[in-house]
């Protein structure tokens, strides 16, 4: 029962079967979302960040481990881009609302949970924060962050790629997921 005397509405329960728990959505959802706290010089979202970690991600890896790449922070849809200091202060209970949260949405898509491969992630995610730190960062060094110096940083890559977001995660996660025979 909530304070008003009605009973609660669980809308973690009832989202994941629910019609719009669709990549679309989820894409369209994770492109809304901005990293560091807002704080860049440009929209950088959660979307184009999971398409860096993917693409980070060793030659060679299989589809199903890029598909775990793209969906890694997928939690964000519902608990938004939480910076890593808060994370470390909520300490377990947060990585474990985002496992559980991450393991329930991936089990309605048909995406196999993360087995041996969460390392090969884990990598590929910090290596992401750190080119990503770098460049946005930039700005407040007095560094012109226009990426000229830093040509052969994949994340300039996609600062320079103006495909929409939304559209960047969406197709790649198609592709994958059709490769992978979702």
């Amino acid at each position: 029962m909530s304070v008003t005397g009605r009973q609660r509405y669980d809308w973690l329960a009832d989202v994941w079967d629910h019609d719009q728990l669709q990549p679309s959505w989820i894409a369209k959802c994770l492109s809304g979302i901005n990293r560091y706290g807002n704080r860049t010089w440009m929209p950088w979202s959660v979307a184009r960040h999971s398409v860096l970690v993917e693409r980070l991600l060793p030659e060679g890896t299989s589809a199903r481990v890029r598909l775990q790449a793209l969906a890694h922070d997928i939690h964000e849809i519902w608990i938004g881009d939480i910076q890593k200091p808060v994370c470390m202060m909520l300490g377990s209970q947060i990585d474990e609302l985002k496992r559980l949260m991450d393991q329930k949405i991936l089990a309605t898509l048909r995406v196999p949970e993360f087995l041996g491969d969460r390392d090969a992630v884990a990598q590929a995610d910090e290596l992401a924060a750190e080119y990503e730190i770098r460049l946005f960062t930039a700005l407040f060094s007095g560094v012109s962050p226009t990426c000229q110096s830093l040509d052969s940083d994949p994340v300039c890559h996609l600062v320079r790629d103006r495909t929409p977001d939304q559209v960047l995660w969406l197709e790649r996660w198609l592709d994958l997921a059709d490769t992978y025979r979702l």
